[in-house]
């Protein structure tokens, strides 16, 4: 009974988790591909660009902002620098307790971690010229420039136009496929009974709730796979075989999901066993104890664990350096689809977070903030 209740909360959380990070890169197939990657090359030309856009792009609450700059990474559209960037900045899913707690220091948080992202980022590409993921991209094919710019001289009847209400009545079983999942989808976010909550901490019991019904965060992750519908319906067959099925679901679900579930559970079974918040108030007087633990949990790829410093924060246990060097290390689920995409990159991340971490909450420990 004890491995079944865990499972009936990982299995939804690692699929809600999958088919989020799916949608994310079936959307920017989509815009690569509609753009004929101008907007790709506009990045690919801008170091600096790239490392504010992830910076920007991780302060977006909850998960989607810090999925967005992992998979703009793993198709080798950002930088490793702007990589750690968007990680350092993203707070995942404990934003909301943040903020719930005090607005004003959720906004001193966000502004030091887009300050330090930032600053990280630049560091990291300056010294490191070669920081390109080396794996997926995105692709464009000739048949994609002809479907774009059919006319006269490009006229080929296998192929509809790239985006056309006519396409809506050619039908393929990738297709049919692809609707029905999106609609299903759709139908159980917006039921309430689809979506990722966090892990309870043993001995931890939050007073704040954070997800209760239909949240704007969910409103928005069904904008998203609105958009992705509309996408599937109104493309060509070409573009939906050979972009959407073949590049990225068939390169990326089945590792994305086992990964994910994987950590997950393992994170699960972890911490069941383990009393943090016994554990950390026993050893409140040796504040570098809890930065130490502060740091090592913020290494937990999960939203939830992470929650116990807010508390502790707000109870006056711990210092705001303390907090923040968790928040630095931590990024709640963003970081999962890189474990399944690139260990090393993920172990790299996380051990350039951890050594920021721990340089910013010492010093502010010997500061006295």
């Amino acid at each position: 009974m004890f491995l079944l209740d865990i499972l009936k909360e990982v299995l939804p959380n690692a699929v809600f988790i999958t088919a989020l990070v799916m949608i994310m890169l079936l959307l920017l197939e989509f815009v690569h591909v509609f753009s004929f990657g101008k907007w790709t090359s506009n990045l690919h030309q801008h170091p600096c660009l790239q490392i504010v856009t992830s910076a920007f792009l991780g302060l977006i609450p909850g998960c989607l902002g810090g999925f967005t700059v992992v998979s703009l990474f793993t198709h080798q559209m950002l930088s490793f620098g702007a990589l750690v960037a968007g990680l350092i900045s993203s707070l995942g899913d404990e934003v909301f307790v943040l903020v719930a707690y005090s607005p004003k220091i959720t906004l001193l948080v966000s502004s030091l971690l887009l300050v330090i992202g930032i600053i990280a980022g630049i560091v990291i590409t300056f010294f490191k010229k070669d920081n390109h993921f080396k794996g997926h991209h995105f692709a464009l094919h000739e048949a994609d420039h002809e479907e774009l710019h059919d006319d006269a001289h490009h006229h080929h009847p296998s192929h509809d136009k790239l985006w056309s209400f006519r396409n809506i009545t050619q039908y393929s079983s990738t297709k049919i496929i692809l609707i029905v999942g999106l609609i299903f989808y759709l139908l159980l976010l917006l039921s309430g009974s689809f979506g990722h909550s966090h892990i309870m901490i043993s001995g931890f019991h939050p007073d704040i709730e954070t997800h209760q019904g239909i949240s704007w965060e969910i409103i928005l992750f069904a904008l998203f796979g609105l958009c992705v519908l509309m996408i599937v319906a109104f493309t060509s067959n070409h573009f939906i075989k050979s972009h959407l099925w073949d590049h990225v679901i068939k390169q990326h679900f089945w590792s994305l999901f086992l990964w994910t579930f994987g950590i997950l559970m393992g994170v699960h079974l972890l911490l069941n066993f383990i009393d943090i918040n016994s554990f950390l108030s026993g050893n409140e007087w040796a504040v570098f104890v809890v930065l130490l633990f502060a740091l090592l949990i913020g290494l937990i790829p999960e939203s939830g664990p992470h929650l116990i410093f807010i508390i502790l924060y707000f109870n006056g246990v711990i210092p705001f350096s303390i907090l923040l060097a968790n928040f630095i290390v931590q990024e709640g689920h963003s970081a999962l689809p890189l474990v399944a995409e690139s260990r090393m990159n993920f172990v790299k991340v996380k051990l350039i977070k951890l050594f920021i971490g721990a340089t910013v909450g010492s010093l502010g420990i010997l500061l006295q903030f």
